[in-house]
């Protein structure tokens, strides 16, 4: 979280909302510097699961999905399954 507070030029441990920056903002930085780290274990160590990890989080980010709601039908993506989260 320091690393990407400092890449987007906010004071370390300072509020979102109140430091230039939204929750959103510091939050999808941090995702995609996690999914970075997944990626470069899961090859590194032969853990799949990881990657899985770091895709289900930046799918997430993408589809500005931050209530966990899925799509517009409910559905959302686990493990290559399809599940209903209404």
């Amino acid at each position: 979280m320091r690393a990407v507070e400092k890449e987007l030029g906010v004071p370390s441990r300072s509020k979102p909302g109140e430091n230039g920056i939204t929750e959103i903002q510091l939050t999808t930085e941090i995702v995609k510097l996690r999914k970075l780290s997944h990626d470069r274990q899961a090859e590194r160590d032969n853990l799949p699961g990881l990657k899985l990890r770091g895709d289900f989080w930046m799918d997430r980010v993408n589809q500005n999905d931050w209530g966990f709601n899925g799509d517009t039908n409910g559905n959302m993506q686990l493990l290559g399954k399809v599940i209903n989260v209404q």
